[in-house]
């Protein structure tokens, strides 16, 4: 009888429930699993405390389905992840969540889930590197500093997916907001800079990866405008040269 790696660690891992309340997390390790699947995965995390007091946690996640069971590794800040927060838990307890998610490129309720992030038609792996179930989402026209990171499903696993706008997903770059729009495949990232300027950029995509970026700037007092638009990937040493011209020169 074949039993999935999921169903082995919970044998190992005997289900205590949720514990405590406190914001400061304390933990060495401890497991946490999805109660259901999760877009057709059985979802298991084993989180490791980084360091004493740290709400910082390498956390390995593993997704079973059919039979099959993929593993991820990535840090995970549980700091607002309240209620559930790690507090005295230990390697024999299991902290059991649900699965909340709505259709939403960004949700930073959920540790992680699945969504349409490059307009393909199938959907990748979100990860939240700073999940807070308590705050409310804010729409997708505006997401505000956060931490995603995006892979993609390959006949080995998961693989991570790089190019400009995933990066800066990744990176929890600070950010006014970033805009998807479906319809035009589009994703846009907006903030402000710290001379008081605004600058946007538009990514467009084509058969899941960006192909054309539109970028504009407008200085604190709205006196000086620039407009540029790129052909991805192949200017995007131009891209970069042309921004910090404008920063040098505003």
């Amino acid at each position: 009888m074949r039993v999935s790696l999921i169903a082995l660690c919970l044998i190992l891992c005997p289900l205590f429930g949720q514990k405590g309340n406190n914001h400061h997390v304390a933990s060495a390790a401890t497991w946490i699993r999805y109660d259901g699947l999760v877009s057709g995965y059985e979802v298991l995390l084993h989180c490791t405390q980084k360091e004493p007091e740290s709400s910082y946690f390498d956390t390995e996640i593993y997704l079973t389905k059919e039979g099959k069971t993929a593993f991820i590794q990535q840090t995970i800040n549980f700091d607002n992840w309240e209620p559930w927060q790690l507090q005295g838990f230990t390697e024999q307890d299991t902290v059991v969540i649900r699965n909340t998610h709505v259709s939403q490129h960004i949700d930073w309720t959920n540790i992680l889930y699945f969504e349409d992030m490059d307009f393909d038609g199938e959907e990748e792996l979100v990860v939240c590197g700073y999940p807070r179930p308590n705050r409310p989402l804010a729409g997708e026209d505006y997401i505000d500093c956060e931490d995603f990171t995006i892979y993609r499903k390959t006949e080995s696993g998961f693989c991570q997916i790089h190019n400009l706008v995933f990066d800066e997903l990744s990176e929890g770059l600070c950010r006014t907001g970033f805009s998807f729009d479906t319809s035009q495949k589009t994703i846009t990232l907006t903030g402000f800079l710290g001379d008081g300027g605004f600058e946007a950029e538009t990514f467009y995509f084509k058969n899941g990866e960006p192909f054309k970026l539109t970028y504009s700037y407008l200085n604190h007092v709205g006196a000086k405008r620039y407009d540029y638009q790129f052909e991805l990937p192949n200017e995007i040493d131009k891209y970069q040269l042309d921004r910090e011209a404008i920063y040098k020169n505003k």
